[in-house]
């Protein structure tokens, strides 16, 4: 019965310290690499969703006196569409595909929230190139590839299962500022602004 009050004690003093971030977990390095591969919505009604992936660098620490981690980031990813279908004023065939390679730069904040689990945010800013070209059956041909700035803003929670691994997931919007689908340009239309959202699983390596 002695015993009793001491394993009670014991797994309390257990549960608290697992639901405190660890130093040993939560600091103690300071560069990331990370790879990331899920799945990106096009801009366009007429695709579906596609394979994305990419890699993640940066470089940062602790903020000191607090938990928060600031980190500078590079970052690039790669989505591409194909898709098909039949115009319904002209009943005439087509074959479209559409790629966005993106380059970006950013801040994130990350701060350890419970045990091993961390939430981040980020904001970037940089460049996508959007090529795009479409084949319609006895019709018009064309072919884009062009620049357009980007702005994105993401989240993702994160599992530091070891000193130099954690894992999870993060989901993004990604904005481009002169048209996001390369597809009106090569048909002579004029651009629009575009969203695409993402969902990546994550892997980062921490050293």
């Amino acid at each position: 019965m002695i015993g009793a009050p001491k394993s009670m004690v014991a797994i309390v003093v257990a549960i608290a310290a697992l639901s405190v971030p660890s130093l040993a977990v939560a600091g103690g390095t300071h560069g990331l690499i990370q790879i990331q591969g899920g799945f990106a919505a096009s801009p366009a009604d007429d695709m579906g969703l596609s394979l994305g992936y990419g890699l993640t660098a940066g470089y940062g620490g602790r903020v000191r006196g607090s938990l928060l981690r600031i980190y500078g980031v590079v970052t690039f990813d790669r989505s591409a569409f194909t898709g098909s279908g039949v115009d319904d004023a002209t009943g005439r065939g087509w074959a479209a595909e559409r790629s966005f390679n993106d380059l970006q730069a950013g801040l994130r904040v990350l701060l350890p929230v419970f045990w091993r689990l961390r939430w981040y945010v980020e904001a970037l800013v940089g460049a996508s190139l959007l090529t795009g070209s479409i084949c319609r059956v006895g019709g018009a041909e064309g072919a884009s590839h062009r620049w357009s700035g980007l702005l994105t803003a993401a989240t993702g929670l994160e599992v530091r299962y070891a000193d130099h691994f954690a894992t999870g997931v993060r989901a993004e919007v990604r904005w481009a500022t002169n048209g996001g689908d390369a597809i009106p340009i090569a048909m002579g239309q004029a651009p629009a602004d575009d969203y695409r959202i993402v969902v990546l699983a994550t892997q980062a390596f921490l050293f």
